[in-house]
């Protein structure tokens, strides 16, 4: 029997893990836990939302100087197990892609560049605590938790694992499927009856990744931060740059494609996108 699973080894996973092993290492007792990691994807540390894989054209909307508060990991030494340390967020891509803080000029990462950071920051604790006999890496997805006498089993999907029990069990899955609504269900019966119209429930999937290059007219719904990554991955094929003009804080963009693309986002409470501040000047 496991003492603790954590459901979900994405960022939450990864810090609720980090946050664990600190405490532990700060007792005077010395009982360690045996500590059930659960993730269905291959890449440990990122979730879907920081995906190694995504599309450069998937970037962060907080800038470089905000992300300092992403702290380093520091030696954690424990009875019966040692973590070494990680570097902090801005020191990684210091090192990694020679970046450096610009009093002048905000800077967006790629997702993905985040991704490989929390994915290399999730390794570094993970593969010693499996070394040490501390903790199991379950690669399979969790589909049912039944409690019974304060004990929790845990089952995976299509028995990819054999059942487990747990004392305790912390859900960290982040993200989860949405169902569609109506009108959902009606574009997409709508896009059924042509062979040349698409309905995309999950704009990040990697069939939709695929026909982003292709489509001409795109109908997005909602306004939100999904909507300005969609845009990106539309018009990445345009090899078009956003330049500042007259009209701040408003910009134009150029490109020289006879590309005929159309994109028409709307929302359906008619509120538009809000624009964040500008950076620091």
């Amino acid at each position: 029997m496991y003492s603790l699973a954590i459901v979900g080894l994405g960022p939450r996973g990864l810090y609720a893990l980090e946050s664990l092993f600190v405490t532990l290492s700060r007792k005077r007792h010395k009982i360690i836990p045996k500590v059930a990691l659960i993730e269905s994807q291959t890449e440990i540390g990122c979730g879907s939302a920081w995906s190694i894989h995504q599309p450069d054209a998937n970037t962060i909307n907080i800038s470089d100087r905000d992300l300092v508060e992403l702290p380093e990991r520091e030696i954690i030494n424990g009875d019966g197990y040692f973590i070494t340390a990680f570097p902090s967020f801005i020191d990684w891509v210091r090192d990694n892609y020679n970046h450096e803080l610009d009093d002048n000029k905000d800077t967006y990462f790629e997702r993905n560049v985040m991704g490989r950071y929390l994915h290399q920051r999730a390794r570094t604790i993970i593969d010693p605590l499996i070394k040490q006999d501390v903790v199991t890496l379950i690669n399979a997805r969790a589909t049912s938790l039944k409690i019974v006498d304060k004990i929790t089993e845990i089952d995976f999907e299509n028995d990819q694992h054999q059942s487990i029990h747990v004392q305790h069990t912390l859900l960290t899955t982040g993200h989860l499927p949405e169902e569609k609504s109506k009108q959902d269900e009606e574009f997409s019966h709508h896009a059924n009856q042509f062979s040349d119209v698409f309905f995309i429930h999950n704009p990040y999937s990697k069939k939709a990744y695929n026909q982003y290059n292709q489509l001409h007219h795109v109908a997005i719904k909602g306004m939100g931060l999904s909507m300005i990554d969609i845009v990106y991955l539309c018009i990445a094929r345009l090899n078009g740059e956003f330049k500042t003009s007259n009209q701040e804080p408003f910009l134009s963009y150029d490109h020289h494609s006879k590309s005929d693309l159309k994109i028409y986002p709307f929302s359906l409470d008619g509120l538009p996108v809000i624009p964040k501040p500008l950076g620091k000047k």
